[in-house]
């Protein structure tokens, strides 16, 4: 079946037998979860001021939506509580991730980052299903705007559209990320374009 998210297993209890490294091992994991709830607190926030505005499809039937890796995050706010699926590696980063886009509610999926072309068959029955699935074009490690079969294969196979999905911002902060990665400004403007690609 499908690997739904689960959370993450707190490492200090394979420790417990060692009562100094128990109790310092679960500070951290406290200040760790503090951090994050504070983290996903800002986030939520950021999330509310900024003004999203959508020139969709007159048919936006279920199928893929496909996002370059540098738009994820304005993706990620325009597609908030729209029950759409998603999936993230792994790795600790993804699991911090797949926190936060729980609390927005995504459904996610979880793989393997380097089994990446594996992971993308555990979206075909969520497609059949009639659901939304959200797929970053150029894979979960570029090249940047580097293209990757994997949202094209999904479409083919299930028979369903592949949407393309623009950004434009009305003020951004690019990071230094290998996809140089761009943030919405709190209370600026974000358009999202979708375009049908023909396949």
């Amino acid at each position: 079946g499908l690997l739904q998210s689960r959370p993450l297993p707190l490492g200090y209890v394979t420790i417990a037998n060692y009562t100094k490294k128990f109790v310092f091992s679960k500070t951290i994991m406290a200040k760790e979860s503090l951090k994050m709830r504070f983290l996903f607190i800002l986030a939520r926030f950021w999330l509310k001021t900024l003004r999203i505005r959508g020139d969709f499809l007159e048919e936006f039937k279920p199928g893929v939506l496909g996002i370059w890796h540098e738009d994820l995050a304005a993706a990620t706010a325009a597609f908030a509580k729209k029950n759409v699926y998603a999936m993230i590696s792994a790795s600790q980063d993804g699991e911090y991730f797949t926190s936060f886009a729980n609390t927005l509610g995504y459904h996610i999926i979880r793989g393997s980052s380097n089994r990446h072309a594996e992971n993308v068959r555990f979206l075909l029955p969520v497609l059949l299903q009639e659901n939304f699935v959200a797929m970053a074009l150029d894979g979960p490690r570029g090249p940047v705007r580097k293209e990757k079969p994997g949202a094209a294969y999904l479409a083919q196979k299930t028979n369903r559209p592949l949407y393309k999905i623009n950004v434009k911002y009305g003020a951004k902060w690019e990071l230094s990320s290998w996809d140089k990665a761009k943030i919405p400004l709190p209370f600026s403007k974000v358009t999202i374009k979708i375009v049908e690609e023909i396949l």
